[in-house]
């Protein structure tokens, strides 16, 4: 039994790929790691207040 991996909605079409796409593909790779790099800084920010140290609270007399 053969098994048949090439998708059939593509069928025998000669596939044709701008010279542009690769620039836009590479602009939307580097714009996903920089906005994941600035949301988890944000958010290590948020959990570091959170989960940060706190100074010892001293009951006034």
């Amino acid at each position: 039994m053969r098994l048949h991996l090439k998708p059939t909605f593509l069928g025998d079409h000669n596939m044709y790929v701008d010279p542009g796409t690769g620039s836009v593909l590479l602009q939307i790779i580097l714009g996903a790691i920089l906005g994941g790099g600035v949301a988890i800084k944000l958010l290590w920010k948020r959990i570091s207040a959170l989960f940060g140290k706190k100074e010892p609270h001293d009951p006034q007399p």
